[in-house]
C-alpha cells in the first residue's frame, strides 16, 4: 500500500503537500521524510533529468513523475503493483492541475496548498486494495505502461554530489517546517460545527444531542443553555422566522424549522453559512425519513439519542470546507441564504431582559404571592374584628348587667 505521498516543486524543492495522516505508523518515519525531501533538492538541481522513476530504498520504493515543474511521488511497499503506483500519481497530478495550477509559481511558503490532502485521502484509499474491479482493470490497462521507467537505488540518486549522512543537516529546517504544517492542520480544524441539537417547537422539547459535541469547547454549558432557551423562546411562539442566524460570542446559532421541530447548529463565525444550513438540511431529510411519526408522541427528553450516529457521520462531511463536495455545495446557486435574518442571542433572548431573568423574576414572584396571601388574611381577621368587637363588648356588658341584677334581687 501507499505509505507517503508528497508533493513539491521542481524548480527549487519546495514541499506543496505532504499526505496528513501518511507515515503515521511507519517505522523510521523521518529518514524516509529527509530521504524524500532530499530527492526534491536533488531534481531542483537538475542532477536526474528523468521526468519518471522509481527508486529503491529499505523494504520500499519511491515512484516520481514530474510535469510542469511540479513533482509528485509516492512510496509504497516494494510488493505494491508499480502500475498503480504511477496511475495514482497521475490522478494526483489532474486534481492538482486542475485546482492549483495557475498558483504553483507564486507560491512562498511551504505547505502552501495543504488543503489538498483531503483529495489525498480519498484518491489513496481507491488505490488501497489492489484486487478491486477498478485495479484490476488499471493493472490490464496495455495504454499505461511503466517498463520503461528507469528503476534505481537511493544511494545512486542521493549520491550523485551529496552523500545520504548529509540529508541529516536538514533536520532543523524540517522541524520548523513541520511545525508550520502542524498549525495549517489545526487552522483546518478551527472551522467546523461545535454543536448539534434538535428539538420540538411546540414545547421545547429536546430530542437528539451530539453525543461529543463541544467536548473541547470552552463554555460549552453556557452554551447549551442558550440554546435550550431558543427553544423555550421559539415554543412561546416569540420568533416566527422558519430560518435564523443568531450570533453570540465568537459563534453563530443557525437553525430551521419543518414540521414543528427545529435543527440548530453552533459554529465558528468564519464556517460558511451555506455549508451550515445544508448541513442543517441533511439532518432534516434523514430524521423525518426515520422518525417523522413518533416525533408528537415523544415525552421523554433526547428519545432519538440513537440518530446521533447520523449527525456524527454527516458531521465529518461538512468539517472540511474545502473539499470538492463541500465547494460545489457553496457554489449552489439554488441554495441561497443571503435572506436569512441574522440577529444576536441577546436580542433574542432578551426582548428587555434575558430569559435567566424571567426565570429568577418567576421565582421570586411565587413566594413574594404566597406572603401576599398570607398579609391578605390577616387584614381580613384584623376587620373582622374591628367591625364586630364593640357590638361584642356591648352585649357582654348587658348580659353581665343583667346576671347582677338577678342575683340581687
Amino acid at each position: 500500500m501507499v505509505k507517503l505521498t508528497m508533493i513539491a516543486r521542481a524548480t527549487d524543492g519546495l514541499p506543496l503537500v505532504e499526505g496528513l495522516d501518511d507515515v503515521r505508523n511507519l517505522q523510521d518515519a523521518d529518514v524516509y521524510k529527509h530521504q524524500a525531501k532530499a530527492l526534491f533538492k536533488n531534481l531542483s538541481s537538475g542532477q536526474n533529468d528523468a521526468s519518471r522513476m522509481s527508486i529503491e530504498t529499505g523494504p520500499y520504493v519511491f515512484h516520481y513523475i514530474i510535469e510542469g515543474h511540479v513533482c509528485y511521488l509516492t512510496m509504497c511497499d516494494r510488493s505494491y503493483p508499480k502500475k498503480l503506483a504511477f496511475q495514482y500519481l497521475e490522478d494526483l497530478r489532474n486534481e492538482f492541475e486542475r485546482v492549483n495550477g495557475n498558483q504553483i509559481e507564486t507560491a512562498a511558503r511551504p505547505y502552501a496548498f495543504i488543503k489538498f490532502d483531503t483529495f489525498i485521502q480519498k484518491t489513496k484509499k481507491l488505490y488501497l486494495d489492489t484486487s478491486t474491479q477498478r485495479n484490476l482493470a488499471k493493472l490490464n490497462d496495455e495504454l499505461f505502461e511503466v517498463h520503461q521507467i528507469m528503476t534505481r537505488n537511493v544511494q545512486e540518486v542521493l549520491g550523485v554530489g551529496e552523500k545520504l549522512d548529509q540529508v541529516t543537516q536538514m533536520s532543523s529546517r524540517l522541524t520548523s517546517e513541520s511545525r508550520i504544517y502542524a498549525d495549517k492542520a489545526r487552522d483546518l480544524n478551527r472551522q467546523m460545527v461545535k454543536l448539534t441539537m434538535i428539538a420540538r417547537v411546540t414545547d421545547g422539547l429536546p430530542l437528539v444531542e451530539g453525543l461529543d459535541d463541544a467536548r473541547n469547547l470552552q463554555d460549552a454549558d453556557v452554551y447549551k443553555h442558550q440554546a435550550k432557551a431558543l427553544f423555550k423562546n421559539l415554543s412561546s411562539g416569540q420568533n416566527d422566522a422558519s430560518r435564523m442566524s443568531i450570533e453570540t460570542g465568537p459563534y453563530v446559532f443557525h437553525y430551521i424549522i419543518e414540521g414543528h421541530v427545529c435543527y440548530l447548529t453552533m459554529c465558528d463565525r468564519s464556517y460558511p453559512k451555506k455549508l451550515a444550513f445544508q448541513y442543517l438540511e441533511d439532518l432534516r431529510n434523514e430524521f423525518e425519513r426515520v422518525n417523522g411519526n413518533q416525533i408528537e408522541t415523544a415525552a421523554r427528553p433526547y428519545a432519538f439519542i440513537k440518530f446521533d450516529t447520523f449527525i456524527q457521520k454527516t458531521k465529518k462531511l461538512y468539517l472540511d470546507t474545502s473539499t470538492q463536495r463541500n465547494l460545489a455545495k457553496l457554489n449552489d446557486e439554488l441554495f441561497e441564504v443571503h435572506q436569512i435574518m441574522i440577529r444576536n442571542v441577546q436580542e433574542v433572548l432578551g426582548v428587555g431582559e434575558k430569559l435567566d431573568q424571567v426565570s429568577e423574576m418567576s421565582s421570586h414572584l411565587t413566594s413574594e404571592s404566597g406572603i401576599y396571601a398570607d398579609k391578605a388574611r390577616d387584614l381580613n381577621r384584623q376587620a373582622l374584628i374591628r367591625k364586630w368587637a364593640p357590638v361584642a363588648i356591648v352585649f357582654g356588658i348587658v348580659i353581665l348587667l343583667f346576671w347582677v341584677k338577678t342575683k340581687i334581687w
